[in-house]
């Protein structure tokens, strides 16, 4: 009984955390600040940014990634933001405790020898939680189009106004935390980070996207971890009006390579693939990631080296319902 209660937990924590979101907002923007928090079951954080300026927002005719990244670039190199996100990793997190506390549970998701289901599920972040300082510019984007004459499903009455919003952020950011986590294990260490990173969201009535370039490094107080040098690339795509197959729309792709830091040797290998799903006549959407997780053996050395190879290499499957 108790192994079906946690598995219940398990779903529902997987359904309603973007639907808490959607019902009880904590979002604010004005001239002078602003902060967000977003919730998910993989990536939890509460965002306060703050301009160095009183500016005013950007304006768009058009939905242009191309021309998100030109208004970045002209800006002044000097910063004009300055934000500060706490984190945390509930799933890496459930994994950790369902490793220690319910390790029956746990190993009842061993399909094969290199894939447990609830590894998998729980797999992607390497630490528990983060605080992270950005330091960068940050153009916000807010567009309202008024649709003369015409209607769609979005927008059913001729005239409405459309609001399409989105931002775009261009800087470094500087993270640090406490634990790292190893096959569910929680390991003792303090870790620092810093990377440069441009990353943006468009969101219309009819699609959202998100998408981010990262280059960095991450360094490790414990001996045994070793540190790396990465770059990375995500993009995701939600079409909520589209309902067919389509190998662009409704698709999601994230890649991260870590080097060791002298660009020898390849670490680590992280890729994901995925599909979404949303509802009819709603912005309730079902995502499906699939990918893999390859480390090579010098990732971990001394007492945490692996003894069995074939633990360097495991699948991912990630499950998100988004609003």
């Amino acid at each position: 009984m108790q192994k079906f209660s946690i598995l219940f937990l398990f779903f529902i924590f997987i359904f309603s955390s973007e639907t808490i979101k959607a019902y009880s907002p904590l979002q604010k923007e004005t001239d002078r600040y602003g902060y967000e928090l977003e919730l998910d079951t993989y990536y939890t954080c509460f965002e306060f940014y703050v301009p160095f300026k009183r500016q005013t927002r950007e304006k768009m005719k058009e939905e242009s990634e191309l021309n998100m990244y030109k208004a970045l670039f002209e800006k002044s190199i000097v910063p004009n933001f300055f934000v500060i996100e706490p984190s945390v990793y509930p799933f890496p997190c459930l994994g950790v405790y369902l490793k220690e506390h319910q390790r029956d549970f746990y190993n009842s998701g061993k399909i094969s020898k290199n894939f447990n289901l609830i590894k998998s599920i729980c797999a992607g972040f390497q630490e528990p939680w983060a605080l992270t300082f950005f330091l960068g510019n940050l153009v916000s984007f807010k567009i309202e189009d008024t649709d003369e004459g015409q209607t769609n499903r979005t927008a059913p009455e001729a005239g409405k106004t459309l609001r399409k919003t989105g931002k775009a952020y261009l800087g470094y950011m500087f993270s640090f935390g406490g634990g790292h986590i190893q096959d569910n294990v929680l390991i003792d260490d303090r870790w620092f980070e810093v990377e440069w990173k441009i990353k943006g969201d468009r969101i219309t009535p009819e699609r959202k996207m998100t998408w981010s370039f990262r280059i960095g490094g991450k360094s490790h107080s414990n001996p045994y971890i070793k540190d790396v040098l990465y770059f990375s690339i995500r993009r995701d795509r939600i079409d909520y009006n589209f309902y067919e197959l389509s190998l662009l729309k409704n698709s999601s792709i994230e890649y991260t390579l870590d080097f060791d830091t002298e660009f020898k040797n390849i670490i680590r290998h992280y890729f994901l693939v995925g599909k979404s799903f949303p509802f009819k006549n709603s912005r309730l959407t079902f995502q499906l990631h699939f990918g893999f997780i390859k480390e090579e053996a010098e990732k971990y050395t001394g007492p945490l080296k692996r003894t069995d190879e074939e633990e360097n290499f495991y699948f991912v499957v990630r499950p998100n319902l988004k609003f």
